[in-house]
């Protein structure tokens, strides 16, 4: 036998035992915990954008609307190529990022309720 081998008693065995049968408990009780907050945390997230997207997703069709309208006015007048419309300027939204990334996700998600399944998609590609 090697003079560095210990040979550990019963006692310190037994106790290793329940040391490791505490700590088992304790993680699985964490991971427990964990798994329950972020299902709940998920739920609230998921419940919160969908609710976003509803909102984002109703005033960019908004937008789209007025801005097809004034297309058509423009075009009805004989004024369409000689005048600049820009659809950000029409909406007032010339600086907000957020709104302009978020129209071209919804444009280019072939999923969303735009009914243009995946045609603007190829356009652009």
């Amino acid at each position: 036998m090697n003079n560095e081998t210990k040979i550990l008693t019963n006692e310190e065995i037994e106790a290793l035992k329940k040391y490791n049968k505490a700590y088992k408990e304790a993680l699985y009780k964490e991971y427990c915990y964990f798994k329950t907050n972020f299902s709940l945390f998920r739920k609230k997230f998921l419940e919160y954008e969908q609710y976003n997207n509803s909102r984002i997703t109703k005033g960019i069709k908004e937008g789209l609307i007025l801005y097809a309208k004034a297309v058509n006015k423009l075009k009805q007048e004989g004024l369409w190529g000689k005048t600049k419309l820009y659809l950000f300027d029409a909406l007032g939204m010339t600086d907000k990022e957020e709104i302009h990334t978020n129209l071209l996700f919804w444009l280019l998600n072939p999923n969303e309720s735009h009914g243009l399944d995946d045609k603007f998609l190829k356009k652009i590609v």
